[in-house]
């Protein structure tokens, strides 16, 4: 087979265009196929594989370390931190006129996925070891008053870090004249930025010259990392 030299590349790519119709890889060399394959044979033009190069450094994180930082992920995804617990009927809060009082959740929780409402202190949801990020904090309460019961202020509060009814973050507030309102129901949906051992308490208040009972509502779950 004569050998050619002295074309430019220009020329040997025009050459390359009238003589061979298509080429793979295959196995790390080049195999070009002629116009009139399978009549002719294919041309093998070499490998097209380089040398191997250095070897990278290690990974710094073991596949044991890898796989249990993919389980706390799947896991927090299958059961995110939340807490649910209702107030119910027999157990109502009596609140005195004029007096901001957190609530105590004394009946027991729907759920608790992370120990967040502990014997500890029932006004208290308090954020896990870990647990730290955006949470959704919902309060609904009813206020179901005694026979006889006048119109005025109710109110009701989320606070962060207070069982005093201090630092409160989110507020919703009615007010009646009439005396013939004696049962009613007000909520509350925030968001708020937490990390653990922050802890959420809900609030009742009112102005009516007597006193309200109270039931209802909390629930507190886990949204997404801190920004």
């Amino acid at each position: 087979m004569a050998t050619v030299t002295g074309y430019t590349a220009e020329k040997m790519k025009q050459i390359e265009d009238k003589a061979i119709t298509s080429g793979e890889v295959v196995s790390g060399n080049l195999i070009l196929y002629p116009k009139n394959y399978p009549v002719e044979t294919s041309i093998n033009a070499g490998s097209v594989i380089g040398p191997a190069g250095p070897t990278g450094p290690a990974g710094s994180v073991s596949t044991v370390d890898l796989n249990t930082a993919v389980a706390v992920v799947n896991d927090r995804f299958k059961k995110v931190p939340s807490v649910m617990n209702k107030l119910p009927g027999s157990t109502k809060q009596v609140i005195a006129h004029d007096t901001k009082t957190p609530i105590m959740f004394t009946g027991a929780d729907d759920w608790d996925t992370s120990a967040f409402h502990t014997s500890t202190d029932l006004r208290k949801f308090v954020v896990p070891a870990g647990g730290g990020g955006i949470y959704q904090i919902t309060w609904n309460a009813i206020f179901t008053a005694p026979s006889g019961a006048v119109g005025g202020t109710r109110y009701i509060s989320l606070s962060k870090n207070s069982v005093t009814a201090g630092n409160e973050f989110a507020q919703s507030q009615m007010d009646f004249v009439t005396a013939s309102m004696v049962h009613l129901a007000m909520g509350i949906t925030e968001h708020i930025l937490l990390i653990p051992g922050d802890y959420i308490a809900a609030n009742v208040y009112h102005f009516t010259g007597g006193t309200q009972s109270v039931h209802g509502t909390f629930h507190m779950q886990w949204m997404s990392e801190a920004p």
